[in-house]
């Protein structure tokens, strides 16, 4: 699989009425959405720019609880091991 596009990800304000546009930090278009009526399009890319960017930092967060709930459970279970 490939890796995908490097982040930062930003959502291009002012872009024309028809579009929705997200790039990269060198300005390469990502993701175009098309207008609609009622904002959704404009919603969808804005969230899609904060998962993105937000990826790798919540991957960590998790990796980090995760090996501290090994070592809290692992400690438990020696703990029991002993008495």
């Amino acid at each position: 699989m490939k890796k995908h596009t490097e982040t930062p990800w930003h959502y291009q304000e002012g872009a024309d009425v028809y579009t929705h546009i997200i790039r990269t930090e060198d300005d390469r278009i990502v993701i175009s959405l098309r207008q609609d009526s009622k904002g959704q399009s404009e919603a969808d890319a804005r969230h899609i720019v904060r998962c993105v960017n937000s990826h790798d930092a919540l991957v960590e967060a998790l990796q980090r609880q995760t090996t501290l709930m090994e070592l809290v459970l692992g400690g438990m279970a020696e703990s029991s091991e002993l008495t």
